[in-house]
């Protein structure tokens, strides 16, 4: 339907600037029209009338019509020249407006043609967040796994999705900010595509899980921060990062406990 509605109104536009672009000529044109009449009567050319009577009444002046005749000729195209001057200029003006009111037009249309292709390709395009899953031990050992989800939450197919992330431990976890650090991001090697709703796993490890740390973050003194980012390209073939920055303290370190950060949070 949104479709539909699109074209009824760009339909629209294009009767309008074309009835405005008509409606300008037609009125240029009268008026180049009534200022040639005006012209050509302003010379006031003598058009005389040959009768059989008047032929008869001019024998023996030839030489004199002669001389009439050729300065009617002169004054009708002197008249016709400068009628034909004020047609120029008119028509010169309206084809000045007429190409200004087109180009006008156009563009307006190109801009109307581009907001809609952009609206389309935002609604259309794929979307991927990312959510942290909380922490999961790996083996009998100390150490654990900090797992994220990345989701398509878009209509379309995300290609070549890849990710990296990093961990870090801070007091102050609202506030950490990985910008300065993000050279110091671990890749993963996969690249796949994710279409609608489909989902898949990251993880990083956790080799510090050490009694000392553990109670660090019970008490929340200290707290665990996952950050990272996943690139992707849409069918469009336009590239677009998210950018996700979590923290994790307190005593049970599930999905839960998981807080977002003020900084490096985006869906873009």
């Amino acid at each position: 339907m949104r479709g539909r509605g699109v074209g009824v109104t760009n339909g629209v536009k294009f009767l309008v600037a074309g009835l405005g672009l008509i409606i300008i000529y037609l009125a240029l044109g009268i008026g180049a029209y009534w200022g040639a009449i005006s012209a050509s009567g302003s010379v006031n050319p003598i058009v005389t009338a040959y009768s059989e009577e008047s032929k008869e009444n001019r024998i023996g002046y030839e030489g004199n019509d002669s001389e009439s005749d050729k300065e009617q000729r002169e004054n009708r195209d002197l008249a016709a020249q400068e009628a034909m001057a004020v047609w120029a200029k008119w028509m010169f003006l309206a084809g000045v407006s007429q190409a200004f009111l087109s180009a006008a037009a156009l563009f307006m249309l190109f801009k109307d043609f581009r907001q809609n292709r952009l609206s389309a390709e935002s609604q259309l395009r794929a979307y991927l967040t990312v959510e942290c899953k909380g922490i999961v031990a790996a083996d009998e050992s100390d150490n654990g796994q900090i797992i994220f989800e990345i989701k398509n939450w878009g209509q379309t197919p995300a290609y070549n999705v890849t990710s990296a992330m990093n961990i870090a431990f801070s007091s102050t976890p609202i506030d950490y900010n990985p910008n300065s650090f993000r050279n110091h991001l671990v890749f993963d090697d996969r690249k796949d595509s994710l279409g609608p709703g489909q989902s898949r796993h990251g993880f990083g490890f956790l080799h510090e899980m050490d009694l000392d740390l553990q109670v660090e973050l019970r008490d929340k003194m200290t707290a665990i921060i996952q950050w990272g980012v996943v690139n992707y390209s849409d069918v469009f073939g336009i590239s677009h990062e998210t950018q996700f920055c979590f923290y994790l303290w307190g005593e049970v370190l599930d999905e839960n406990s998981v807080r977002r950060g003020k900084y490096w949070n985006s869906a873009s």
